[in-house]
């Protein structure tokens, strides 16, 4: 009876804490896809304030060895922040890289805040006749919140346009294979690589 009232009472403090958000949603909006594509080589490009950039560097990773795997050859350039540098010039210097398709990514929002779980729970002390009291451990959790439209662009007509959302930790590297998977499984749902 003690083990299961231990567990329990161990489980109620580290539930919340491994049940922390890590969301990752990606929702296609705009599909103008007609037949197969066969894509042999994708320019990546993306554009933001340093967290989206940092974000892509390590996205763009992930996503750079999963089209490889599948024969597709893929650049990757960040432009710039576009409150700082004028975003088209530097497209039309990376966009001379011959290529068949433009993947890009445009931030919609990118918040790097801290939250904090007040873990509350109740025991009862030993010796005080079963007296109930509280303790309040309180668990602060840096959170990075990111949102990306992305768009498949193929001679300048769009093909595929999506939104991507996650909420994660910012230390969380295994994040990245996943946010690569999920994109990987949608893009190969419209055809748009090739399916495993």
């Amino acid at each position: 009876m003690r083990a299961l009232l231990l567990s329990l009472l161990i489980g109620t403090f580290l539930l919340p804490v491994h049940a922390q958000k890590r969301v990752i949603r990606l929702q296609t909006s705009d599909i103008n896809v007609d037949s197969i594509r066969h894509y042999h080589r994708i320019l990546m490009i993306s554009e933001g304030g340093t967290q989206a950039e940092d974000y892509m560097n390590n996205l763009s990773v992930e996503l750079i060895a999963a089209l490889k795997e599948l024969n597709i050859e893929c650049k990757y350039q960040y432009l710039g922040d576009p409150l700082t540098v004028n975003t088209k010039a530097a497209l039309r210097q990376v966009i001379n890289w011959e290529h068949d398709a433009l993947l890009r990514f445009i931030p919609l929002a990118n918040n790097d805040r801290t939250r904090q779980h007040d873990l509350s729970y109740f025991a009862t002390q030993p010796g005080y006749n079963g007296q109930v009291y509280r303790q309040r451990p309180i668990v602060t959790e840096h959170i990075m919140e990111n949102a990306f439209e992305l768009s498949l662009e193929e001679n300048n007509k769009n093909i595929w346009t999506a939104r991507l959302e996650s909420l994660s930790h910012p230390d969380k590297q295994k994040m990245y294979k996943r946010l690569c998977t999920v994109i990987m499984k949608e893009m190969s749902r419209f055809y748009l690589i090739p399916r495993e």
